[in-house]
C-alpha cells in the first residue's frame, strides 16, 4: 500500500491540473476567445491568400505555354507562306514559258500540217501520221499545263494551311489574356485576403491588450 502511494498522489495532482485547466477554459474571458477567433480567421485567409497565388501562377504559365503555341504557330505560317509564294513565282515562270512554247509549237505544227496539205498527191497516210504527231505535241503540252494545275492547287491548300494556323494563333492569343486576366484577379483578392488577415491580427493583438 505505501508503494502505492506516490502513483496516487501523482494520478491525483493530474487529475487536479486538469480540472484546473478545464475550469480555466470554461471561465476563460470573452475578449481572449475572440482574440483566438480572430487569429484563427487570420490563418485561414492567408491560407487562402497562398492557394489564390498559386492559382495565379498557374495561370501565367498556362498563358505562357499559349503564347509558346502561338509564336510556333506563327513561324510555321510563315514557314509555309513563304514556301508558297516561291512556289507560285517558280510556277508563274515556268507558266509563261509553256505557254510561249506551246504557242510555237501549235504554230508551226499547223504550219507543217498546212504545207503536207497542199502537196498535190500527198498520201493520206503521211496526213494522218501528221495529223498523229500534232496531236501528240498538244496532248503534251496540255499534260505539262495540267501539272501545274495541280501543284497550283497543293499551293492553295498551303494557304488554306496558313489561313488554319493563324486562326488557330489567334484563339490561343485570346485564351492566353484571358489566362493573364484571372490570374491577375487571383493575386488581387489574395492581395485583399492578407489585408483581412493582417487586420484581423491587429484586432486580435488590441483585444488581448484593451479586452
Amino acid at each position: 500500500m505505501l508503494m502505492n502511494r506516490p502513483i496516487q498522489d501523482r494520478d491525483a495532482r493530474t487529475h487536479a491540473v486538469e480540472a484546473r485547466l478545464r475550469e480555466a477554459e470554461q471561465t476563460r474571458r470573452p475578449w481572449w476567445r475572440d482574440a483566438e477567433r480572430r487569429d484563427a480567421d487570420a490563418e485561414q485567409r492567408d491560407g487562402t491568400s497562398r492557394g489564390r497565388d498559386d492559382d495565379a501562377d498557374a495561370r501565367d504559365a498556362a498563358a505562357e505555354r499559349r503564347d509558346t503555341d502561338a509564336a510556333i504557330r506563327e513561324q510555321a505560317a510563315v514557314d509555309l507562306t513563304t514556301t508558297a509564294h516561291a512556289r507560285l513565282d517558280a510556277q508563274d515562270a515556268a507558266d509563261t514559258d509553256l505557254t510561249a512554247a506551246h504557242a510555237e509549237s501549235v504554230a508551226a505544227l499547223g504550219r507543217t500540217f498546212d504545207q503536207l496539205r497542199a502537196v498535190p498527191g500527198m498520201p493520206t497516210e503521211v496526213l494522218d501520221s501528221a495529223q498523229v504527231v500534232l496531236e501528240g505535241h498538244l496532248a503534251r503540252a496540255y499534260l505539262a499545263l495540267d501539272a501545274i494545275g495541280a501543284e497550283r492547287r497543293e499551293v492553295r491548300d498551303d494557304l488554306r494551311d496558313v489561313a488554319q494556323h493563324l486562326g488557330a494563333d489567334t484563339i490561343d492569343r485570346l485564351a492566353a489574356m484571358q489566362d493573364r486576366a484571372l490570374a491577375a484577379g487571383d493575386r488581387h483578392a489574395a492581395r485583399n485576403d492578407r489585408e483581412y488577415a493582417r487586420t484581423d491580427r491587429q484586432m486580435a493583438a488590441v483585444d488581448r491588450v484593451d479586452p
